[in-house]
């Protein structure tokens, strides 16, 4: 994650806590169960694949560096 989380998220294209924000992370990073996932795709992202929803998050100023090198 960024030095600064600035608390916009990509995906809900609203204000998140940053704890929701880690957790959809190490979700896509496969380093815990799918939960949030699993409602983005079922209600916030429609028809979304896990995939679809990283390369949002790619492109988010709080997605990690490793992601964006």
């Amino acid at each position: 994650m960024s030095n600064i989380f600035n608390g916009y998220c990509l995906i809900y294209e609203s204000q998140i806590n940053e704890g929701i924000c880690i957790e959809i992370i190490h979700e896509l990073m496969e380093l815990k169960r799918e939960e949030y996932l699993v409602e983005i795709k079922q209600n916030v992202k429609k028809g979304s694949t896990t995939d679809d929803i990283y390369e949002i998050c790619k492109s988010c100023p709080n997605s990690p560096q490793e992601w964006k090198d």
